[in-house]
């Protein structure tokens, strides 16, 4: 879910959505009004098995790392090979501590490519320990 930036931090609103959704359904919100963005909102969503939603190429991303999995928007216009490998170690590190990751590109033409190079850049540096 996205809030716009004249929605204020509102703790009632975020329980109110995420009642009323299927308890099965993985939430990620993110926040665009500054008032949002506290330690206590991070705990918030942590309590409700929620995520923050870190926009890398926005003007408020997010922290990275924080909540019940990690959702990336990938927004740049171009992501060179260098981004793009700190990409692959920072997804690595959270796949290797059990964590999920979800990582959208920008819709534009090069999306797709990046998103092929980024998972199999993932794929050939990464392998989750068997359990």
């Amino acid at each position: 879910f996205q809030l716009p930036p004249t929605a204020p931090f509102d703790e009632g609103r975020i329980e109110r959505i995420v009642a009323l959704l299927p308890s099965h359904w993985r939430v990620a919100f993110q926040f665009r009004h500054r008032s949002w963005h506290t330690p206590e909102v991070s705990a918030l969503l942590e309590r409700l098995g929620a995520s923050l939603v870190h926009g890398d190429g926005e003007k408020e991303p997010g922290p990275v790392g924080r909540g019940a999995f990690i959702y990336l928007r990938l927004r740049r216009d171009t992501y060179s090979p260098q981004r793009r490998a700190a990409w692959v170690r920072r997804i690595a590190g959270f796949l290797a501590g059990g964590r999920d990751v979800y990582a959208y590109f920008k819709h534009e033409s090069l999306g797709p490519l990046y998103a092929q190079r980024l998972e199999t850049a993932i794929r050939t540096s990464f392998r989750r320990p068997a359990v």
